[in-house]
């Protein structure tokens, strides 16, 4: 049962619309957070700050395309203002777009690492001043375990879910010994809408084949993820920075 002990700090979560984000989102304000969202879907931002706000903690969303440098300012600008300086950042918006290594394009190249490994760099950057002023903070960001082995077709959204593992590593070296904790969470194959999408346009194999990566026999529910991600921002977790947490139901230690 989640309690109070993220009370009195100031969350913000990208991608929080749906999926992980928004398990993460709702599992933080349980915990006590403020929450801020930002996302691209307006609707979607919209309610899960509502869902947010109905735990009991003030809630506030920013529509954006993370992608987009000049959106990232505003967005994080938008959330401070309403809520204050950031305590907890889950750097977790991302895109996979589907294609053969020698039939993908530099274009989609640069949109999955703007999303997927730009946003967070970004973001950490704008929130980072205000943390190593307080001298407290955990930045957690999203990859994959596909960031580690690799996943055929998919060699954008691996390589940049790989340099997010990275990135986590060389700023914990670098911010953890004034105060502020990095660390990465590494899940397997979650029921996200992205994942249901796919299974509903590539029918009953996929989701075999996608639940037979797993140890643990079946796909990862995103309010997992968001135990997980909870637990890594609250002082539960205040010896732990540098680390790559994997919750991905066994994937690695299956193998391929």
């Amino acid at each position: 049962m989640a309690d109070q002990r993220l009370a009195g700090r100031v969350a913000l979560v990208t991608g929080g619309g749906d999926g992980i984000g928004r398990a993460t989102a709702v599992r933080l304000a349980e915990d006590g957070a403020a929450v801020g969202i930002a996302t691209i879907e307006p609707q979607q931002a919209k309610d899960a700050a509502a869902e947010c706000g109905s735990k009991g903690v003030r809630a506030a969303y920013s529509v954006a395309d993370l992608g987009v440098l000049d959106d990232v300012r505003r967005a994080h600008a938008e959330l401070v203002e309403a809520l204050g300086p950031v305590d907890i950042l889950v750097n977790n918006v991302g895109i996979a777009i589907e294609a053969p290594f020698l039939e993908s394009t530099d274009e989609e190249f640069d949109r999955t690492f703007a999303v997927n490994f730009m946003a967070a760099v970004r973001l950490t950057r704008l929130s980072l001043p205000a943390m190593l002023e307080a001298g407290s903070g955990s930045v957690i960001n999203v990859a994959s375990a596909q960031g580690i082995f690799g996943w055929s077709n998919f060699a954008a959204y691996s390589s940049a879910k790989g340099a997010l593992t990275s990135l986590t590593r060389q700023l914990a070296n670098e911010f953890s010994p004034r105060g502020v904790r990095f660390n990465s969470i590494v899940p397997g194959s979650v029921l996200t809408p992205m994942n249901e999408a796919r299974i509903a346009k590539d029918g009953p194999a996929l989701l075999e084949s996608s639940i037979n990566l797993h140890i643990i026999k079946r796909l990862q529910q995103p309010s997992e993820v968001a135990a997980a991600i909870a637990f890594l921002a609250s002082d539960d977790a205040s010896f732990i920075t540098g680390s790559t947490m994997v919750v991905d139901g066994g994937v690695l230690v299956k193998g391929h």
